[in-house]
């Protein structure tokens, strides 16, 4: 068998192919992407710490204080929505912090001073439980939409907070 030799075809640069620029049907250029911020630029960061106070019952309460005021200066420095939301977490989280101390402070101290019987536990020195407990399901609610607004580059703010940490000017 003999084989004939290969013939090589003189070398030539590879062809890219020509593609038209996207445009839509009526001949309109496609507009630019709406701009999204980079990932982590928007605070959330701040606001899912507080998901710490479901972690252990009262002390997870103070942990996702703590750390939600602790974190702002770190948060702060990603951009202006990210110090918006840095800042109303730590505020929330300073004032959920407060009432994660004095609300339960205060039923015991109620419960000491006055030494209820059992018939007396429907009265109204159980009120700082109850209002304990209606802040931290506002918490849930608040920290919750709080990462997903974050998340999604705006600002959420909460009007009530105690405004520990101000703008500055």
């Amino acid at each position: 068998w003999h084989m004939p030799p290969a013939q090589s075809a003189p070398e030539q640069a590879p062809q890219t192919p020509h593609y038209p620029a996207p445009s839509y049907p009526s001949g309109q250029p496609v507009p630019y992407p709406a701009y999204a911020p980079p990932a982590g630029s928007g605070g959330g960061l701040s606001w899912a710490l507080g998901f710490l106070a479901y972690a252990f019952p009262f002390v997870g309460a103070i942990a996702a204080g703590i750390s939600m005021a602790s974190v702002y200066r770190t948060v702060a420095r990603r951009g202006v929505i990210a110090e918006e939301n840095a800042r109303s977490a730590a505020n929330w989280g300073l004032t959920f912090l407060l009432a994660t101390i004095v609300l339960p402070s205060t039923q015991l101290i109620l419960f000491a001073v006055v030494k209820p019987s059992s018939d007396e536990l429907n009265s109204p020195l159980i009120a700082p439980f109850v209002i304990y407990l209606l802040i931290a399901a506002l918490h849930a609610v608040l920290t919750i939409t709080g990462t997903v607004r974050a998340s999604t580059g705006r600002v959420f703010r909460v009007p009530f907070a105690i405004p520990f940490i101000r703008r500055a000017r």
